[in-house]
């Protein structure tokens, strides 16, 4: 599950377009979102209703002039009549062209600049990052956190299946004989799942991933499987080895599960976002810096595992 940040464009200049769009889209990328662009060269209302409609918009970049003739201040009245309240930077090569259409038309909220480079970029990215800021609070990063692990369990889940598929006999009843030995109460769970199983001659393993509903491993349970597996590829000199599976479960739970769990206790703090005492009663400030390392954590997991699925067929 990616982070996006999605923008609504209207340009009719594609030079120009696919300059501006590659320089925010690396600083977009530093703050590990991924930018998603919808682009018009003119304005279609019923298009644009239905648009509207069927996505939502972070920010909204309106040229004045776009193709035939048609003045950027028709999308922007399309726009607010749907009561669609992002925020819109409009821009012109000439400014004052831009209040003088903005004062005609009555039309108010809209941030407003040239399109000359040195001051449509820094106006953009300085609506790109109040929109990010907006992210940056308890709800927003805790929802992000848990969506993603409950997105990163599925993919555990397909990555233990298609090891299953992949896998020898031998190493089957070594992932099996490994489940075994983690504990009395995961045992006698994921051994009742098991006799009931339309696959419990295939192993305890394959067994769980057929019971979809059966709360038998939660997401630690979940790595820790996916861990051994990794091991035992590394062990084994297998091809579908990657570096990056070292230590998996380990970081894995710094970087994402024990994260969620400190989200669930967090306070307000109206200067710095908002803050954390830990089991060791540090306090965690969860600022933009804190928060953009937590959205790449995620951005690096959610690829890790699509990239492991993708090479493993």
């Amino acid at each position: 599950m990616s982070i996006d940040l999605n923008i609504l464009w209207f340009e009719d200049t594609t030079t120009w377009y696919n300059n501006i769009y590659r320089k925010l889209e690396r600083y977009v990328k530093d703050r590990n979102f991924l930018l998603k662009v919808t682009r018009f060269d003119t304005v279609n209302t019923e298009q644009l209703v239905k648009l509207l409609h069927e996505k939502h918009f972070d920010v909204i970049f309106i040229d004045l002039n776009l193709l035939g003739s048609i003045k950027g201040t028709s999308a922007i009245e399309v726009i607010r009549r749907q009561n669609i309240l992002s925020d819109i930077l409009f821009y012109s090569v000439q400014k004052n062209d831009i209040e003088d259409q903005l004062s005609k038309k009555f039309i108010e909220g809209t941030y407003v600049c040239s399109r000359e480079n040195y001051e449509f970029i820094p106006k953009a990215k300085k609506i790109i990052d109040k929109n990010i800021l907006k992210t940056e609070n308890v709800l927003s990063i805790r929802g992000l956190l848990m969506n993603n692990v409950s997105v990163f369990d599925q993919k555990m889940k397909l990555i233990i299946s298609k090891y299953l598929d992949l896998a020898t006999e031998d190493e089957k009843n070594s992932l099996d004989r490994y489940v075994e030995k983690q504990g009395r109460d995961f045992y006698n769970k994921i051994s009742k799942v098991h006799q009931n199983s339309t696959s419990a001659s295939e192993g305890y393993l394959k067994a769980v991933l057929e019971q979809e509903r059966a709360y038998v491993m939660d997401s630690d349970k979940l790595a820790r499987v996916v861990n051994k597996i990794f091991k035992m590829l590394k062990s084994s000199n297998d091809d579908k080895y990657d570096e990056r599976y070292d230590n998996f479960v380990d970081n894995y739970r710094s970087n994402i599960l024990k994260e969620r769990n400190l989200l669930a206790h967090a306070k307000t703090d109206g200067v710095h976002g908002f803050k954390i005492e830990n089991q060791d009663g540090r306090i965690i400030t969860y600022d933009s810096v804190k928060c953009n390392e937590i959205r790449g954590n995620i951005n690096r997991y959610n690829n890790l595992f699509e990239e492991t699925l993708h090479k493993w067929g």
